[in-house]
């Protein structure tokens, strides 16, 4: 649910940063195709948002934002660089987990669910893009975009208070892989 720090190099004017976390936010929602299909997905199972559902903080954690059930996409103002790209990445991989939870009210306790949705999250979301890849110094021939996803979706369950350490962090994403890496709902209807 929490999105770790990634890199995007697209920094816009600098400023107050809950100013142009704010102004990024309208931004994306006025122009990014996949935040307005994500969240016309949302209206259409019966959870619709608007404006009110982003919110920019200054947060604890050394993340990019987050989703809260009862608060919505939370992005971490200190984060984001000033940068739209790493702020409508953010959203668009936050509101993967919203229309997850409406769809399916997601269990966060429940490992494999809480798998499913980060790997359908790093899957569709940019965050395992070739670009984002190199920029991490992760680069390989064979399923580089797989590993990717798996390696990002163990990364976030691991952050879970219910886990228990890395082995049950490794069979909830294995466990969840086949079922979620295919899954592109509302991108691709089946």
């Amino acid at each position: 649910r929490w999105r770790a720090m990634t890199t995007i190099d697209d920094p816009v004017e600098p400023r107050d940063p809950s100013t142009s976390c704010a102004r990024l936010i309208d931004r994306a929602l006025a122009s990014n195709s996949a935040v307005k299909s994500l969240m016309a997905a949302m209206e259409r199972a019966g959870c619709p948002v608007n404006r009110s559902f982003f919110a920019c903080e200054h947060c604890t954690q050394e993340c990019q934002g987050g989703y809260d059930r009862n608060r919505g996409v939370i992005l971490c103002q200190q984060h984001m660089m000033n940068s739209s790209a790493l702020i409508e990445s953010t959203m668009i991989h936050e509101l993967i987990h919203a229309f997850d939870d409406c769809r399916a009210h997601v269990n966060w306790s429940d490992l494999k669910h809480h798998a499913c949705t980060e790997i359908r999250a790093a899957n569709l979301s940019g965050d395992c893009s070739f670009i984002q890849e190199v920029t991490r110094g992760n680069l390989s021939i064979r399923a580089q975009q797989q590993k990717c996803v798996r390696r990002r979706a163990e990364l976030s369950v691991a952050m879970n208070p219910s886990s228990s350490g890395a082995q049950d962090v490794k069979d909830a994403v294995a466990a969840a892989w086949h079922h979620c890496y295919y899954d592109r709902a509302p991108f691709e209807d089946k």
